[in-house]
């Protein structure tokens, strides 16, 4: 089996970049200057919970994604370049959504209780 790095390295990346936890902040930019040389290939947007909620433990992390609502949109956007990682987040009180850990029904996940993390790779 091979290790997380040679992995990494046999699918072509060379190069990994990861932001920390990062504050959610309704309607907010987040710009990350990431120091790949280049454009990314792949970016991995993650909810890392801080506070526990909606049966989610402080350290459990969700894929992160374009979220709507039959009522609100929930749209984050992520731009990358050759220097930055950018991103847009909903103006929402609660900018993503997910299913509760234990029953699977829809949920918001509040902003003060999760940060946001951002891996890329080139």
């Amino acid at each position: 089996m091979l290790s997380p790095a040679a992995l990494l390295a046999a699918l072509g990346f060379t190069a990994r970049y990861n932001s920390g936890n990062q504050i959610l902040t309704s309607a907010g930019l987040l710009t990350l200057a990431h120091g790949l040389g280049r454009s990314p290939i792949l970016i991995n947007v993650w909810a890392k919970c801080v506070t526990a909620e909606n049966g989610y433990a402080v350290g459990d992390v969700v894929l992160s994604a374009a979220n709507n609502s039959n009522t609100t949109s929930r749209l984050s956007s992520v731009v990358a370049d050759a220097a930055n990682i950018t991103i847009r987040f909903a103006s929402s009180v609660s900018i993503f959504l997910a299913a509760d850990k234990g029953t699977g029904a829809q949920v918001t996940l509040t902003n003060a209780n999760w940060v946001l993390v951002v891996e890329a790779f080139a």
